[in-house]
């Protein structure tokens, strides 16, 4: 594994601190009215075996609120406040448990932060975060988490006590911040949150500016994603997206993910994939596996239609000037066909590009040049059109008294056919 870059850590560390308060919600509990609890155990007996969390409390986290009441009863329960009494803004509810845990619930109704202290005496004993806990000291915590994102002293508490403070990224965007003693470097208390995924300047040999083949030299596993860049996100400019899985699974898996601009590495983060796929298309004028880059900015830019040969080496499908596009079989024929909206106008432009397997040639027509319209539109963009009409395309043409006219026509083999007049019948 790479290290992380120099970033802005100070919305991390804030992150932190308005997640979970410092040593303790501090103040009484409010009268939040607390959700309805499962029938408790009268003698407390099984408190401790049922919520002490001992295997490891990083497994509350994303937990949801009903699931983390089910194993909760009034003996584990040292504290209940709203979020805003304890002085944790993001949480609806603070619980401060007899074991040493500390816990905040979202409004919606989920597990967003975790804390354990290991410098208090407890009823219960005090579980580990991430297999980390009181035993251990910062080598014990750079060894099972990896290199901090964030390490140095801190000042912290009503005392301003100095503490040895290190922040560790522990996957699907949680985060440990974990304070040592500053002499003896055990573990004194750990902060588990959500923030936005970490930025590297390297991972595994990668770094930005590398290139596409150096990506694809060190991972078997490669997925592609269809980039749209947006100069307002804060991004890095990019055209392509490349991402690789860090754990052996197909579903909600956490990715390494590489933004490139020109085949170039421009930034390298971590993202959670709902499910692993390769990005492509697989019949776009009759060839499989073909990729679009979108390097449209605003109105201006290009879209590329590309495949790899039997070579490996990157061939040009389709290069288009200054539109948006998308994909679709017009005429059920097998053959997706590309549909072009271009800049124009206020994108009131329609191009249909498709392909001629008898002569393996790619065909263009032009809506407005064909019929003298001045607008054209794919009709299965309408939410409400009836399906006989959904593949459909409606031009607009301005009659010689100024009025507005949209006729429909269908399209196959790049040929258009007059369906009739566009009327509301047309519309579900």
């Amino acid at each position: 594994m790479g290290g992380f870059g120099t970033k802005e850590i100070l919305i991390l560390l804030l992150s932190a601190v308005l997640t979970l308060s410092f040593f303790g919600c501090g103040g009484n509990p409010s009268d939040a009215e607390e959700p309805s609890e499962p029938e408790q155990d009268p003698d407390n007996t099984a408190s401790a075996a049922r919520v002490d969390y001992g295997e490891d409390a990083f497994d509350l986290m994303g937990l949801e609120y009903q699931s983390f009441l089910a194993d909760l009863n009034d003996g584990m329960v040292a504290e209940f406040l709203d979020g805003e009494s304890a002085g944790v803004h993001e949480a609806a509810y603070y619980y401060v448990l007899n074991n040493g845990t500390e816990v905040s619930i979202s409004a919606d109704g989920y597990v967003i932060a975790v804390r354990t202290l290991y410098n208090m005496e407890t009823k219960y004993p005090v579980p580990v975060l991430k297999g980390i806990g009181g035993e251990d000291t910062y080598d014990d915590a750079v060894e099972a988490l990896g290199k901090p994102y964030y390490e140095g002293s801190e000042l912290a508490g009503e005392d301003e006590k100095e503490f040895y403070a290190a922040v560790f990224y522990a996957g699907s965007y949680r985060y440990l911040k974990v304070y040592f003693d500053s002499e003896t470097k055990y573990v004194l208390y750990i902060s588990c949150f959500y923030a936005e995924p970490p930025i590297y300047d390297e991972m595994d040999g990668i770094k930005v500016g590398d290139s596409l083949g150096d990506l694809k030299a060190v991972y078997d596993k490669l997925y592609y994603e269809t980039a749209y860049y947006d100069p307002a996100s804060g991004e890095p400019k990019h055209n392509r997206i490349y991402y690789t899985p860090m754990e052996d699974r197909d579903r909600g898996v956490e990715c390494l993910v590489f933004y490139m601009q020109d085949k170039k590495v421009v930034k390298i983060t971590t993202k959670v994939q709902d499910i692993l796929e390769w990005r492509n298309y697989e019949d776009i004028f009759g060839r499989k596996d073909v990729f679009k880059e979108d390097n449209m900015v605003g109105h201006s830019g290009n879209i590329v239609y590309f495949y790899d040969d039997a070579s490996g080496n990157e061939q040009v499908l389709l290069k288009v000037e200054n539109c948006a596009t998308e994909e679709i079989d017009l005429d059920a024929d097998g053959i997706t066909e590309i549909i072009a909206y271009y800049s124009i106008d206020n994108w009131q432009a329609m191009d249909i590009y498709d392909y001629d397997p008898a002569t393996d040639t790619i065909l263009h027509l032009d809506l407005r040049e064909t019929l003298g319209a001045i607008s054209a539109g794919y009709m299965g963009n309408a939410a409400n059109v009836k399906y006989e009409y959904s593949k459909c395309i409606s031009a607009g043409f301005k009659d010689s008294d100024g009025k507005d006219r949209f006729e429909v026509y269908s399209v196959k083999d790049n040929v258009l056919t007059y369906i009739g007049p566009q009327t509301q019948e047309m519309y579900q």
